[in-house]
C-alpha cells in the first residue's frame, strides 16, 4: 500500500500536501484505503472524528472535525482512485455519501443551535415542524465527483 500512497502523492497535490502537513495520517491511510469506500466506512469516519456529543461542540471545533473527516475520506478515495482500485461508480457513491452524511451532521448541529436561540418551530396543532434538506442535481442523482458542488433546498414541512 505504501507504493500506492507514494504514487498518489506524485499525481495529487491535495494528497501530497495533506500528508506532508499531517505525516501521522499516512498510517491511517494505509489501513483505510485498501477496501472499497462504502456508506458504512463514510459514517464510521465521521463518527470517529465528531464523537457522539458533537452537537455540544463549539462551532470552530465542530467545523474543524468535519474538515478532518472529509479530508480523510478524500485521501482514501484519492489513493484508491489513482491506484486504479476504485471504479467510477465507487467514486461517485463515496463522494455522494460523504455529502449526505456531512449534511445530516451539519443540519442536526445547526438545528440544535437554532432551537437554543429561537425554540423549535411548531404547527398550530403543536406538532413539531421538520426541516428537510433536499439535494438537487448530481447530489440528488447520486452522481457527485471529487470536483462537484452541491445544490440544496431547505424546507420546513
Amino acid at each position: 500500500m505504501h507504493a500506492k500512497i507514494e504514487l498518489a502523492k506524485t499525481y495529487s497535490q491535495f494528497i501530497e500536501s495533506k500528508l506532508t502537513a499531517n505525516p501521522q495520517w499516512e498510517d491511517w491511510l494505509t489501513a483505510h484505503s485498501q477496501h472499497p469506500i462504502d456508506r458504512a466506512f463514510v459514517q464510521r469516519v465521521f463518527e470517529e472524528q465528531l464523537g457522539s456529543d458533537y452537537k455540544a461542540l463549539l462551532e470552530p471545533e465542530f467545523l474543524s472535525k468535519m474538515r478532518v473527516a472529509r479530508q480523510h475520506i478524500m485521501l482514501a478515495l484519492g489513493v484508491r482512485d489513482l491506484a486504479m482500485q476504485a471504479p467510477l461508480e465507487e467514486v461517485m457513491i463515496a463522494v455522494t455519501t460523504m455529502a449526505e452524511v456531512a449534511l445530516e451532521a451539519v443540519a442536526e448541529y445547526y438545528a440544535q443551535q437554532l432551537y437554543a436561540t429561537y425554540g423549535k418551530p411548531y404547527y398550530d396543532n403543536d406538532q413539531e415542524m421538520k426541516l428537510w434538506v433536499i439535494g438537487m442535481g448530481k447530489l440528488g442523482g447520486h452522481e457527485l465527483n471529487v470536483s462537484s458542488d452541491i445544490d440544496l433546498i431547505f424546507v420546513y414541512d
